[in-house]
């Protein structure tokens, strides 16, 4: 039984002094001692159970879910020190290795709690190319993947709730300062793109080579100079060994005769030792002129990155500085495209159900099809959508003769903004909801139990019409009224449907598409390595990379719906992915 009718803050604020305590000590928590640690894992244990069996009162879901994360994530900190100094204690078996390495991504980057993103350029800006300051690494780390690891880890479903909660907070907290210092970074600071992507790298490894190999020639010749002394000195010791043998007879000729051996000897060795070094001089002259030809070749990659990136600048501030048009971008013959593969492919669809359809224990056949072309289409243009439609008639198929069949009238409808396309020669913007409800309240039918009907638009739908469709507003206004509705963005390949909706269920999947996995990843590997670099991808480079605009689309539509990015149409531009 509680202690308390509601949650008593005063207390559980003193009981927090222990967990902020691992909090704000993060990955230092590892350079406490031992006994220390094991004092504060039971301290904490023991609050955090005495918290979950409700000693300190009820809070709210949020304050809950705040709570358990904070005593679970210092709980996890102190089993990553021991796990971290290979120390025996049964905290480690706790936590499983993704929640273990969880906290040592997010401890890392910790730096980055109190330091804006001006601070985080700061640092870059007085820092060294080398790689050797800290707040580089972190920075080049996370750009190399580690941000991807980290993500991952905090979607994994094994990983516990609170953990991931707390993991989750803290890291959006960081990628979006990392993410906006690395942006700019690269267009203000010179150096830093080449830094991050590894071009000074390169440079730096060939100037070690041709140092090691100067100290190699270096090395030789000292070797070389020993040898050749100690064969001097070899030499010497016969002269020697002659001078005594002549010097009685010979006294007085000895010195004379030493100073010329001499003599003779160190020009000879001179010569050796010159001819030596000019040879070994002589076999790396030409490895160091290629490689100082390639360090050459690479700071003039350098210049020509650092015009482009200037170029991609302009183009970037030009893109900010237009006038957005619309999220979307579908020219006239994408457009009349999209809407042959549409009627064609529910066409042979439909056909494929002529020997019946079961829904919601019934089964239907198909008594009729036809295709028609939308009433408002008064231009019969060849070079504009026709907004066709397929339309189908289904009865319910029953053993006694005499009973009342059920009747379904099923309409498939490309819907396009004729006048969009006739104006402009393309379409940017997604279908409202005043335009679906207006299309819905046409297709009402008394003659059929049931109307199916199924919309495929070549820009999409706003985000009002998605919600609109799994409302509780739609369920009355419709679904009580026999109306089935599903939504396909031809583009995305994306579904909409009430789930409710046994009949839109059924007959929503005649619109699915298929697209190629390989070409995605591919430009999603693209976006990922070039996005940051220049702040934007356009809709060419894109088709470019994939060699298809729809497959482009769908990719830019789904990096679009996330925190870090967005599409926009700009007139003087066109269409483009660029970093929020």
């Amino acid at each position: 039984m509680s202690l308390f009718s509601e949650g008593d803050y005063e207390q559980l604020n003193k009981l927090e002094k222990k967990t902020n305590r691992v909090l704000n000590d993060g990955y230092d928590t590892i350079y406490e001692s031992f006994e220390k640690r094991v004092d504060l894992w039971n301290r904490i244990k023991e609050d955090y159970e005495k918290y979950k069996d409700g000693e300190y009162g009820t809070f709210s879901k949020d304050i809950d879910l705040k709570l358990r994360s904070k005593f679970e994530w210092a709980l996890v900190t102190l089993a990553f020190s021991f796990y971290h100094n290979d120390e025996s204690f049964p905290a480690i078996k706790r936590y499983s290795f993704k929640e273990l390495e969880l906290v040592e991504y997010i401890s890392k980057y910790n730096v980055f709690e109190t330091w804006t993103v001006e601070d985080i350029l700061r640092e870059i800006s007085k820092a060294n190319k080398d790689g050797t300051d800290e707040t580089l690494n972190l920075l080049k780390e996370y750009y190399n993947d580690i941000g991807k690891k980290v993500d991952e880890n905090i979607k994994d479903h094994t990983v516990k709730l609170p953990i991931r909660d707390y993991a989750k907070t803290k890291w959006k907290e960081y990628r979006t300062k990392m993410n906006n210092a690395i942006s700019r970074a690269m267009r203000e600071i010179d150096w830093f793109s080449d830094f991050i992507i590894g071009v000074d790298n390169k440079i730096q490894n060939l100037e070690n080579e041709i140092y090691d190999l100067r100290d190699f020639v270096r090395i030789e010749k000292r070797r070389l100079r020993d040898e050749f002394k100690k064969e001097n000195e070899i030499e010497l010791s016969k002269i020697e060994e002659m001078k005594e043998e002549l010097k009685r007879r010979f006294e007085r000729e000895k010195e004379k005769i030493k100073i010329e051996i001499e003599m003779g000897k160190n020009r000879e060795l001179q010569e050796k030792l010159n001819k030596e070094i000019e040879y070994i001089e002589e076999d790396y002259r030409d490895i160091i002129g290629e490689l100082n030809e390639k360090i050459k070749s690479l700071e003039s990659e350098k210049t020509n990155l650092k015009e482009k990136n200037e170029k991609l600048t302009d183009l970037l501030k030009r893109i900010r500085d237009a006038k957005k048009e619309g999220s979307r971008f579908v020219k006239t013959e994408n457009a009349l495209s999209y809407e042959e593969w549409f009627i064609g492919r529910l066409d042979k669809k439909i056909d494929e159900m002529k020997n019946g359809v079961k829904v919601e224990n019934k089964s239907f056949k198909i008594t009729a099809i036809e295709e028609i072309s939308s009433p408002n289409n008064h231009n019969n243009s060849t070079n504009l959508p026709k907004n066709k439609q397929i339309k189908a008639i289904l009865k319910e198929k029953k053993i006694n003769p005499f009973g009342k069949k059920m009747g379904v009238s099923l309409r498939g409808m490309f819907l396009a903004n004729r006048e969009n396309y006739k104006k402009m020669g393309f379409d940017v913007y997604p279908l409202s909801l005043s335009k679906i409800i207006e299309v819905v309240e046409n297709v009402k039918d008394g003659n059929f139990d049931k109307v199916v009907l199924l919309i495929a638009s070549p820009t999409g739908f706003e985000d009002e019409v998605i919600k609109f469709v799994n409302s509780d507003d739609f369920k009355m206004r419709y679904l009580s009224k026999k109306i089935a509705l599903a939504l396909l963005d031809v583009e995305t390949g994306d579904l909409y449907y009430n789930e409710v909706d046994e009949y839109a269920k059924a007959f929503a999947p005649l619109m699915s598409l298929e697209f190629d996995k390989e070409k995605i990843e591919r430009l999603k590997k693209y976006i990922n390595e070039n996005i940051f670099i220049k702040g934007y991808i356009t809709l060419e480079e894109a088709t470019n990379e994939v060699g298809g605009e729809g497959i482009a689309k769908k990719v830019f539509y789904e990096y679009g719906s996330s925190e870090d990015m967005e599409t926009k149409y700009y007139e003087e531009v066109g269409f483009v992915l660029v970093m929020k």
